[in-house]
């Protein structure tokens, strides 16, 4: 598969708020209240090596109007950062791109992730929604603090696997496929502070563990997925 093919899979934007904005967003980002994300018992997406990581309430963002009308002018000067946030991704060109292929979705499903040093996120492909996305909140990265994205090179067959994948992923849930047999080529993302990715779903993905080296730095990051809200 071509780089191109790849390239239709995922987009990466740098820089993608001015730096008061960026600023904005970490403190609010500083202001949520943490949970482990194990705490009301086993998140079956992180396995029991991965860490033990920190998450936010989950949030719903509904979208009422049409591609073209997902930033109104009268918002752009709004004061808050998380809106600033997706009407930056909104605007830009490679995003419409992207989201011009990717099933129908009506509602934004985000929450904010904290991961010190020793945590990571096995390999997964996510399931169940349109596209995925993942901004970086924290002011500094350095590239031996790991935290690496690692997106795997989307196939048209699929990840072929055993049994053995097939029971893992019966405990784990259906979001889980940490022994599935992939292609073994893909593309690395570092955590770069002000960095936006998305990608459609189905692409295998994994989170690097942060590395000792971190000190007291974690990895900060607001993400999601693009959806359909489930009826309550």
């Amino acid at each position: 598969m071509t780089q191109k093919d790849f390239d239709n899979a995922a987009m990466v934007a740098d820089d993608l708020l001015d730096r008061n904005e960026h600023d904005a967003l970490w403190q609010f980002f500083l202001a949520q209240q943490f949970k482990r994300v194990h705490e009301g018992g086993l998140t079956r997406v992180y396995r029991l090596t991965d860490g033990e990581s920190w998450v936010s309430d989950s949030h719903f963002l509904q979208i009422h109007d049409a591609p073209a009308q997902w930033v109104p002018e009268a918002g752009r000067g709004s004061s808050n950062p998380l809106m600033r946030l997706f009407q930056s991704m909104f605007a830009l060109k490679q995003f419409g791109d992207l989201a011009a292929t990717i099933d129908k979705w009506s509602h934004i499903a985000f929450s904010c992730s904290l991961y010190p040093p020793g945590c990571g996120l096995g390999w997964h492909a996510d399931k169940g929604h349109s596209a995925a996305f993942i901004y970086y909140v924290h002011p500094e990265w350095h590239d031996d603090w790991g935290g690496e994205l690692l997106l795997e090179r989307p196939c048209d067959g699929g990840a072929v696997d055993g049994s053995q994948g097939a029971r893992h992923r019966e405990f784990y849930g259906a979001i889980s496929q940490a022994n599935a047999v992939g292609q073994g080529d893909g593309r690395f993302l570092a955590p770069l502070p002000n960095r936006l990715v998305v990608f459609r779903s189905g692409v295998r993905h994994m989170v690097k563990k942060v590395d000792p080296a971190a000190g007291g730095a974690f990895r900060a990051a607001i993400s999601g997925f693009f959806t359909v809200k489930p009826e309550d």
